[in-house]
């Protein structure tokens, strides 16, 4: 479920262009690709304590390419495209 919320804040940060691709290998294998009961505070609550959290704020392994992993800070709408992939409202 977070590769696929990765995916739709790749595409809002760095232009992704695989976010439905993976989706649909991920749905191939048998993972879960959306989270429509979690708890949307929880999880903020949870990624206000996240390791790669630091003075900025939230940073995320993003991806601009399928091999190319970055690790960027993730202002709210990026955050928010990622919650609304996997049905996180």
């Amino acid at each position: 479920i977070g590769t696929v919320a990765a995916g739709a804040a790749s595409r809002v940060k760095l232009g992704f262009t695989g976010e439905h691709r993976q989706r649909s290998v991920l749905k191939a294998v048998g993972l879960p690709v959306d989270a429509p009961d979690a708890n949307v505070d929880a999880v903020w609550a949870m990624m206000g304590r996240d390791k790669k959290r630091d003075a900025e704020g939230l940073r995320m392994v993003l991806l601009r390419v399928f091999d190319s992993p970055e690790l960027v800070h993730a202002d709210d709408a990026t955050v928010q495209a990622a919650f609304d992939a996997i049905g996180l409202n």
